[in-house]
């Protein structure tokens, strides 16, 4: 499982039906479900959102794929210390208002933190209620500079998303 081995060969290596894969799969998620709750983000964090398309509602919808960030995206906050502490957490559909990300890492960024993030006006009502200094990085990927100061957080979305696309289709519960 820790190298992200499908539930198939899993069955054949371990020589086990797939009810048992999916029992052990489900006891090893509930063991570490709550390890996100602990971590605290200090020093310099960058923040950002990522998107995905829920195929559930693309599927119960019968409605075609839309354009830029819809209610048909779900929306991962995703965020990343100097010490490459990770804290990811769904954050609805479409695009996160004030109040979403503020809820969604308001326990998780030490007061006094900096926090470098792409200007969204978004993220000023967390870092005003957290007291936090920023660093704005205006998304242009022309931009030398953005590439670079960007490159941790940008990396790490990638990352997340060529992950997920292997489960399209997952109940979001199980996300």
């Amino acid at each position: 499982m820790s190298f992200n081995v499908p539930l198939e060969m899993l069955e054949d290596i371990c020589e086990i039906s797939s009810n048992t894969a999916m029992l052990w799969r489900q006891k090893v998620f509930d063991t570490v479900n709550s390890y996100q709750d602990t971590i605290i983000l200090k020093d310099t964090v960058w923040i950002d959102e990522t998107y995905i398309i829920d195929a559930l509602i693309l599927q119960n919808d019968n409605s075609k794929k839309k354009r830029g960030l819809s209610k048909q995206k779900i929306c991962i906050f995703v965020a990343i210390d100097c010490y490459k502490n990770i804290y990811a957490s769904l954050c609805g559909h479409g695009k996160p208002s004030k109040s979403r990300i503020y809820k969604t890492l308001k326990d998780h960024i030490k007061v006094g933190s900096t926090v470098i993030h792409d200007g969204d006006n978004a993220h000023s009502y967390l870092i005003e209620n957290l007291g936090l200094n920023s660093q704005v990085y205006i998304a242009n990927a022309k931009d030398d500079i953005y590439i670079e100061k960007m490159a941790l957080i940008n990396n790490l979305c990638s990352w997340l998303k060529r992950y997920l696309y292997r489960f399209v289709g997952m109940d979001t519960k199980n996300l």
